[in-house]
């Protein structure tokens, strides 16, 4: 069985998002991060973002991840940033989330539910965790057209995309969340055209920071 995208991730230690630390900034913002008490970070990777937001905002932070691997460099990376009693990390997935409804005050993901299939399911799981009146927020790529260009769809088979039009994201979280401050998006960055005449596969597609507020709890 050949290697995935993520498994080599894992085995090497590297985690990567659209956007970067400046997406995640923003997406914190909205999210009203600096209000939280405690975070979930969705597909933490080897704990970028937990770590940033434990160090940044002083709040705890909960990171979970399907790779043991992954775990394992984050937990690492959390004590050697010196924040390893504010931070914590558990193996799980995003279909099945591993914690309590009601949780947390923001629960965040990036460049994560492209690779899962249920993408509603995935939303389903993480507005269950969070607090009547929380936070979500996605970071996430999106296709520029309905069928993609075939060298496109070639990669994202390979490395176990499933990736969506915005209309589609929009359609998914709209129905998940009530959106309080609407939706920001932000064009992905196109490279240099690999092949004369011929856009680059990353100039198919852009990214979005999708973020809603959980309905707050009905008055008894």
């Amino acid at each position: 069985m050949g290697t995935s995208y993520l498994d080599l991730q894992a085995r090497i230690g590297i985690s990567v998002h659209l956007g970067g630390w400046p997406a995640t900034r923003r997406l914190l913002s909205l999210c009203r991060v600096a209000e939280a008490g405690e975070v979930l970070d969705v597909g933490c990777g080897i704990g970028v973002g937990a770590v940033g937001i434990a160090r940044e905002f002083g709040c705890r932070v909960v990171g979970v991840d399907t790779s043991p691997q992954m775990v394992e460099w984050a937990r690492r990376r959390a004590r050697a940033a010196g924040v390893g009693g504010r931070v914590s990390f558990a193996v799980g997935d995003v279909l099945a989330l591993p914690f309590e409804d009601g949780r947390f005050d923001v629960v965040v993901a990036e460049s994560v539910l492209a690779f899962v299939g249920d993408k509603q399911m995935a939303i389903a799981e993480m507005v269950r965790v969070a607090r009547p009146g929380g936070y979500v927020g996605l970071n996430e790529g999106y296709l520029l057209t309905e069928t993609p260009p075939p060298r496109v769809a070639e990669l994202a088979r390979q490395i176990g995309g499933a990736m969506v039009t915005l209309g589609a994201w929009l359609c998914l979280t709209r129905a998940a969340v009530r959106p309080v401050l609407g939706t920001m998006l932000a064009s992905l960055r196109r490279g240099p055209d690999d092949e004369p005449g011929s856009p680059p596969p990353w100039a198919s597609f852009g990214y979005g920071l999708f973020v809603g507020r959980k309905r707050p709890a009905s008055p008894a």
